[in-house]
């Protein structure tokens, strides 16, 4: 049996993941254990790249953890409930989506602030998605090629647009 972290209602990506970094497996009933002694030497966890953070989100996608992946946008693609319910309601849709293939684009263009990738993505989407009002929310099952915006808040990056095009 493995031991999973409660999940914390406002948890940002930062919290998730120190939270993810830090589940452990308990030891079976009765094994003795060791205690640590902490050291001089200063730990931290370091930032996740920027790759990092659209595989993680197109990950908790897949996992339907989409609340989680919806707290990994930025505030100008999530500025309030009704944007965060649209976004739900879309990842929702997809029964599973992974990564296949990330890679910088138009670098020329990038500010210090903001980065796009061109994403190649293996989608299914859900048969209930047919009569969305764009039908299957512009996905299709099987590669689907989108380009991610990424922008940092504060000292991470956050995933401001996902689109179709460049």
């Amino acid at each position: 049996m493995e031991f999973t972290a409660p999940i914390a209602e406002e948890e940002d990506e930062t919290q998730l993941l120190k939270r993810i970094n830090s589940t452990t497996t308990p030891p079976p009933e009765n094994t003795p254990t060791t205690e640590t002694i902490p050291t001089n030497t200063a730990s931290t966890v370091a930032l996740p790249t920027e790759v990092d953070v659209i595989q993680l989100f197109f990950i908790l996608i897949d996992e339907a953890r989409i609340p989680e992946a919806v707290a990994m946008m930025s505030v100008e693609a999530v500025p309030d409930d009704s944007y965060k319910q649209a976004w739900e309601v879309q990842f929702n849709a997809l029964d599973s989506i992974k990564v296949s293939k990330i890679e910088p684009y138009g670098q020329e263009n990038w500010s210090p602030n903001s980065h796009t990738y061109k994403v190649n993505l293996e989608v299914a989407v859900s048969e209930n998605a047919a009569n969305a009002p764009i039908p299957y929310y512009g996905w299709g099952n099987g590669d689907n090629l989108r380009w991610v915006e990424i922008v940092k808040e504060g000292d991470l990056w956050k995933i401001n647009r996902i689109a179709t095009g460049a």
